[in-house]
């Protein structure tokens, strides 16, 4: 790739010849996607063979129908399965013959061997880079032919790859868990054996606003037996698709030989890529033999130019001074692990576009090539990091391969602001990358987070203050902040005055809320002068070892690992885009309180004014800016640590002083006690914009009862005075939890509901299965209702249907999570009730609900 001379980092875009957003097929290239159906799998574990190919163990293995994109490995067996074998018949057209035939692989973890038709193509060691092997020879033209991948996560076997299989951070999900593509082109063809990179490479130069400079690189290859005389044409199209320029230049590819050829041209007054106005460019490149064309790829790229201030902590985006407001990002999904769709990448950019960032970090590894181009066609400036997150991370031939994949397989996207060699690891691999970085590479920096590098170009630091560090109060946005943030769990919660946490063992999504108004409030209405980057740790929840282990969750997520978008969601939302209304009754997932009646409600909004209704009546309105975070046990560690170092013979007798902030924007807060039982809370701003909750109060000192219309049962009654019950008059929810312990101590939640008991109500309890909370519910049925019950699927009955009332009504696959926040196999059961018919039902033995429809 050119040298370039410029020193403002001017950025470009490139997006592979084979990505997700490009499955569409050509005249002149065709491309086949191999996934979904037709695949099968055997797997084995770290002490276990697998069969040779070929053998008769391997034709006579159990294997199983899978789709592809898919991971051998799972949250709750992750260690059953450390390697696995695929396959598939793949049909090759009569017409394919005499064409040049690739197969491409835009992941699989960890190794991958890669067979056709009993023939060894090759092997490809690294999790999150594209590789590919040239099939020509092997495939048959007019036939269907055996494509086999053997994929090896075993630790032991990956320990020169990056990341290995156990980072300690997260988990590497083994398996063929991204796209797998069959790529026919001519023997004259645009070269795509460089590190599986698209083999065309776009540079813009000397970018300004009234003109750039573009360069184009373009590798051939010509697989046929005679020399070619060929002319490479590249057509610059605009955002809007018009042509802007057409270049031409002539190359000679002798026989079975590579070739490059270089075009380059001035754009007059470019059309900028800016944060949040991703205008793409895209480079259409054809190869033309005896005046007809045989080969074409189309590429994205920008224009835009970036000055970064290291020692000042301070960047510039086409001369504008820009803090980079972001969230890191994982490629898993709950259900899927590493195993995603592209509607489940593109979902997690739906929400990035709701929130308003403008900077996301692919964090740990490089990322899905949608991912990149989804940035890109957003406006989101991007961070990619090569795979480095280990302390047992090791240099070599295999560290040096993946980061030279990394970076010619996305060397044009003009999303990607930075390359990044390491994340809290090893600082030998980073200095081993930087070279190889800067020499494909010169116009982005290298950096690394939170950790050390001779080399690199920056080090960003990670920040989680009121967290891992007690002192809410020192945190001070400065520089560049790779990774900020706090736990919160949605199963978890407490009342504000009586917050605390326990780092992965007690983490309420209120504390999370009050890490987030101190960090919020600064960043976006303090000092900032000297900011630079503000990254939140983590868009989504992800897996770790941490949280509800041994596979546990990573709870610093703005959604749940589902996806469902927690309190911190909406407040940073209000702050991204103030222009947005946004008005959010938070801890709603506290949907039964027993502390304090005068607890309060807390409201996230950018109005300038809130007003709250309590049961149809009018608490009041306040102003924003008025709120204050109470005092509690995050006073100032540095005030604590005084204390300690204090002498007998002079002791340190100040108290530890409270964190009170000036103010805090966008959180409203009415210390209203609620009465006993249901009350219905709305907030709205003076536009209209309004939110509405059902929280319920059974502690002491609750204002009276108010009358319920008509409730369908009556006489509730446990049978254990340990675990009292409930009755909740308001529609049960998909992601909130099943009991109300709300402690750590039952994290039990639904996942989607059963079309069957959409609109319940419910009996509310603490974790029947808890030791000493097994209980036996009664209640009379007041109207004709069916009673559900739905419980964790056993291999016998629950005793509740032994006498024959109840139904199993299960239809489809229900999951739910368990106490560890695995998704477990659930039944639901059914009984039609008539009026004064009295209900009994024995709970214990299994996690259950009882709800009323």
């Amino acid at each position: 790739m050119p040298k370039l001379p410029r020193s403002l980092l001017p950025l470009c875009l490139l997006i592979a010849s084979v990505s997700v957003t490009q499955a569409e097929e050509t005249p002149l290239r065709q491309q086949q996607l191999l996934n979904g159906s037709g695949w099968q799998f055997v797997g084995a574990g770290q002490q276990t063979d697998l069969p040779e190919i070929g053998s008769d163990a391997f034709n006579q293995a159990a294997w199983t129908d899978i789709s592809v994109p898919h991971d051998f490995q799972t949250r709750s067996a992750y260690d059953t399965l450390t390697k696995g074998w695929y396959r598939r018949q793949v049909a090759v057209d009569p017409s394919a013959a005499g064409k040049e035939l690739y197969l491409v692989f835009e992941g699989a973890a960890t190794i991958a061997d890669v067979y056709v038709n009993g023939q060894h193509l090759g092997q490809h060691r690294g999790a999150y880079t594209r590789f590919l092997f040239d099939a020509t020879k092997a495939l048959h033209a007019g036939a269907d032919n055996q494509l086999a991948v053997l994929v090896d996560d075993t630790p032991a076997k990956t320990l020169d790859c990056l990341p290995i299989s156990q980072t300690g951070l997260y988990k590497v999900w083994g398996g063929l868990y991204r796209n797998v593509w069959l790529v026919e082109t001519a023997p004259v063809h645009i070269d795509p054996t460089d590190s599986a990179s698209p083999g065309v490479y776009v540079t813009p130069t000397d970018v300004s606003a009234e003109s750039a400079k573009l360069g184009i690189r373009v590798l051939l290859r010509n697989s046929s037996a005679s020399d070619a005389k060929a002319e490479v044409r590249a057509r610059i199209l605009d955002p809007g698709g018009a042509e802007v320029k057409a270049l031409t230049a002539p190359a000679h590819i002798a026989a079975g030989a590579t070739a490059t050829v270089e075009l380059s041209t001035t754009l007059e007054h470019p059309e900028l890529w800016e944060p949040l106005k991703g205008r793409v460019y895209h480079v259409e490149t054809t190869v033309n033999v005896n005046g007809q064309p045989v080969d074409q790829v189309t590429q994205p790229t920008g224009f835009r130019w970036l000055d970064w201030d290291w020692k000042g902590g301070t960047v510039k985006v086409n001369g504008k001074r820009t803090i980079l407001y972001g969230v890191n990002l994982h490629q898993e999904v709950e259900t899927k692990g590493s195993a995603v769709s592209p509607e489940d990448l593109k979902g997690n950019f739906d929400l990035m576009q709701d929130l308003g960032n403008n900077f996301l970090r692919l964090c740990h590894y490089p990322h899905a090539q949608l991912e990149y181009d989804l940035a890109d066609q957003h406006g989101i400036l991007c961070w990619a990091e090569d795979g480095n997150s280990n302390g047992k991370d090791v240099p070599g031939p295999t560290a040096a391969q993946i980061i030279t994949e990394m970076v010619k397989q996305n060397y044009n996207h003009p999303s990607i602001v930075v390359w990044s060699l390491g994340n809290e690891a090893a600082a030998p691999p980073a200095d081993q990358g930087v070279p190889i970085v800067k020499a494909l590479d010169p116009t982005r920096p290298v950096g690394v987070a939170n950790q050390k590098s001779t080399l690199a170009d920056f080090h960003t630091k990670h920040c989680y203050f009121g967290w891992y560090h007690k002192d809410l109060a020192g945190f001070t946005p400065t520089g560049f902040m790779s990774e900020v943030g706090a736990g919160g769990s949605v199963t978890t919660h407490c009342d504000y005055d009586k917050v605390d946490w326990k780092v992965n063992k007690y983490e309420p999504e209120e504390w999370q809320q009050f890490v987030s108004e101190n960090n919020f409030q600064k960043v976006f209405h303090g000092q900032n002068d000297q900011l630079g980057l503000y990254c939140l740790w983590i868009l989504r929840d992800m897996s770790d070892a941490k949280y509800k282990g041994p596979v546990g969750i990573n709870t610093k997520g703005l959604v749940t690992y589902a996806g469902d978008k927690k309190d911190i969601y909406y407040l940073y939302r209000s702050f991204l885009r103030p222009d947005a209304p946004t008005v959010w009754i938070a801890s709603k997932r506290y949907f039964l309180r027993q502390g304090a009646v005068n607890n309060g409600i807390k409201v996230y909004g950018n109005a300038p004014r809130i007003t709250l209704t309590l049961n149809g009546q009018k608490v009041s309105t306040l102003e924003n800016g008025k709120y204050v975070i109470p005092d509690g046990p995050w006073a100032s560690e540095a005030d604590k640590k005084k204390e300690k170092k204090g002498t007998e013979s002079k002791p340190q007798t100040t108290p530890p002083r409270p964190y009170v902030p000036e103010k805090i924007d966008n959180v409203f807060f009415w210390p209203v006690p609620l009465h006993t039982g249901k009350n219905v809370v709305t907030a709205s701003d003076d536009d209209g914009h309004s939110d509405t909750a059902t929280i319920y109060f059974c502690g002491e000192d609750g204002l009276p009862s108010l009358p319920t219309a008509d409730p369908p049962i009556s006489d509730l009654a446990s049978s254990n005075e340990k675990n009292p019950a409930h009755y909740m008059d308001m529609p049960i929810q998909a992601q909130w939890p099943i009991y109300y312990d709300l402690d750590s101590t039952a994290d039990n939640t639904w996942n989607t509901l059963p079309p069957e008991v959409e609109g319940s109500t419910w009996i509310a309890l603490r974790r029947v299965t808890k030791p000493d909370q097994a209980t036996d519910v009664s209640f009379t049925a007041t109207k004709p209702a069916k009673i559900y019950v739905m419980a964790t699927k056993m291999d016998t009955p629950p005793a509740f249907v032994s006498g024959g009332d109840f139904k199993e009504v299960t239809s489809g696959n229900h999951l739910w999570r368990d106490n560890a926040l695995l998704l477990v196999p659930a039944q639901l059961f059914v009984h039609e009730a008539q009026p004064g018919e009295k209900i009994h039902l024995s709970l214990g033995e299994r996690d259950a609900v009882v709800l009323i429809k």
